[in-house]
């Protein structure tokens, strides 16, 4: 697992770079900036997720990319095993985004679908970029065994948004 400070602002510069005009930079960057502060209740990421919540409605034009940005900001706050003290908070969240919990569940498994899938991804980019006849490392066995494991255990408990 990564840092927790880089973990926090890989995902405010992601979002960052991704909506200047909307203001979700300035959210993004208050809840990254809570979450690199540590907090081990998470009140401060609470605090920075609901003062930065209301804004999602106030431009009509930008409002489904917004929305989108929140929604993937929150599901790898969910998924990001160094965020563990915010999981409760971002998972409250993203409920009121999604309205209802066949939405939520729909938004929470294909965020975690592309966290993993981006981490397969990855491995096998790296695989292929060494010897192609050598076997994979063990660590990289074993994070790609895990990887898979989990899009499995998600497809069998929520068979209905695959």
């Amino acid at each position: 697992p990564q840092p927790l400070g880089s973990a926090a602002s890989g995902v405010a510069a992601g979002l960052a770079g991704a909506s200047a005009e909307s203001g979700a930079a300035t959210a993004a960057a208050a809840v990254a900036a809570a979450i690199a502060g540590g907090g081990g209740d998470g009140s401060a990421v609470a605090t920075a997720l609901a003062a930065s919540a209301p804004a999602a409605s106030s431009t009509a034009s930008g409002e489904q990319t917004f929305l989108s940005q929140w929604q993937n900001l929150l599901c790898m706050i969910i998924h990001n095993p160094c965020t563990s003290f915010a999981r409760k908070q971002a998972k409250k969240q993203l409920l009121l985004l999604c309205g209802s919990r066949t939405a939520y569940s729909e938004v929470r498994d294909h965020g975690l679908a592309d966290l993993e899938l981006r981490r397969v991804r990855e491995i096998v980019a790296v695989a292929s970029d060494a010897d192609a006849s050598a076997a994979l490392p063990y660590e990289q066995q074993l994070a790609l065994f895990n990887s898979l494991q989990r899009l499995r255990d998600m497809a069998t408990a929520r068979p209905r948004n695959w």
